[in-house]
């Protein structure tokens, strides 16, 4: 195969990739005149200065106090660091979100280290709580490197926001058993279990490191006068 042939499809795909965003952003501002009054429109409670303050507040937030080129800019720039922008629904909520709430489950397969960091980097807004419905299988050699992998999740740029991993299932020998124990403590695992119980959750297993049953109760604190504490305090 020619490398200018393959060159030319390139660019074809480049050029049809621009015309369909370009098309995307401007066709649902054809005959809308002010988007924020289509968006909200006239509510018979309010006044005529109260409805302009709502306006504008609507313009400023969805970003259509400014011309539409420069939000046509804007969109490109959004466009090119993977943020999609903010949805019209109720609660404003990011549009990568709502995407990533309807996707299929997605499995990768890594090998050693885990194959987000370049991803999590490129688009920041698909953070671990975006990505409800994707798994990761990541293979290491031995345990050690595993432990290695799992104290290095809080400063991965894809897990950003967690303190340690909530559960670990293990399905090893007896013999092992301790120091492969040992080893999680120390990476910062929360909760061990047997891999075939992991669906299984007592009132007194911590989640997140906090027991469940501090959800319920309230320690209180009381100690009488102990002469030997005292000159102590």
């Amino acid at each position: 195969m020619r490398k200018g042939y393959v060159l030319e499809r390139i660019l074809y795909t480049v050029f049809i990739f621009f015309i369909v965003i370009t098309l995307n952003f401007f066709i649902p501002r054809i005959g809308v005149e002010d988007p924020a009054e289509r968006y909200y429109p006239p509510q018979g409670n309010l006044t005529d200065t109260e409805y302009s303050i709502i306006k504008q507040l609507t313009r400023k937030q969805y970003g259509f106090d400014v011309s539409g080129w420069q939000q046509y800019l804007r969109y490109l720039s959004q466009l090119s660091r993977g943020d999609l922008g903010t949805s019209l629904q109720a609660g404003s909520p990011k549009v990568s979100t709502l995407i990533a709430q309807r996707l299929p489950w997605t499995l990768v397969l890594s090998r050693e280290r885990s194959s987000l960091e370049g991803l999590a980097r490129q688009f920041p807004t698909f953070n671990l709580f975006a990505r409800r419905r994707f798994l990761e299988v990541v293979a290491v050699p031995d345990a050690g490197r595993a432990m290695e992998l799992l104290r290095s999740l809080p400063r991965h740029p894809a897990f950003r926001g967690i303190d340690g991993v909530q559960s670990i299932g293990l399905a090893i020998t007896d013999a092992s058993m301790p120091a492969i124990v040992d080893g999680l403590v120390r990476a910062g695992v929360h909760r061990i279990l047997p891999l075939g119980d992991m669906f299984m959750r007592g009132a007194v297993e911590p989640y997140d490191g906090v027991p469940m049953t501090s959800l319920f109760t309230r320690i209180v604190y009381w100690r009488m006068r102990n002469d030997g504490m005292e000159g102590q305090l």
